[in-house]
């Protein structure tokens, strides 16, 4: 799916949930926040990492009534959606850019990693 594809996905969802047990970045979960999407995920530590507790939820991946839970207050709740998704919109704004990552990984770089001799 193209980049324009994506976003009308995005544009066109009430909540994003992603309950897995890994994510290795979120990658999806920033995505979501920066559309604006309350994110509903599984409790694991990239989406705590990226998440706010008014942004949405985090719940444990096999808990299927803890997910339902979490749907439901924010689908039955357009009050609720509507701070989510402000929430969201906030904590996107404050995720670090590409740019930055990529300095603080060249800046790493830079100063050398040490050797296994070192250890």
């Amino acid at each position: 799916m193209d980049e324009a594809g994506l976003s009308a996905v995005f544009d066109g969802a009430d909540v994003f949930a992603l309950p897995s047990r890994f994510e290795g970045y979120g990658m999806a979960v920033a995505e979501a926040l920066a559309h604006g999407l309350p994110v509903i995920a599984g409790r694991c530590e990239a989406a705590a990492a990226l998440m706010s507790e008014r942004a949405g939820a985090l719940v444990e991946p096999d808990d299927v009534d803890a997910l339902a839970q979490a749907l439901r207050a924010l689908l039955d709740n357009p009050g609720a959606r509507a701070r989510a998704s402000n929430a969201a919109r906030t904590r996107a704004a404050r995720l670090p850019r590409w740019f930055q990552c990529a300095d603080v990984f060249e800046h790493l770089m830079d100063r050398g990693l040490p050797s296994a001799a070192a250890t």
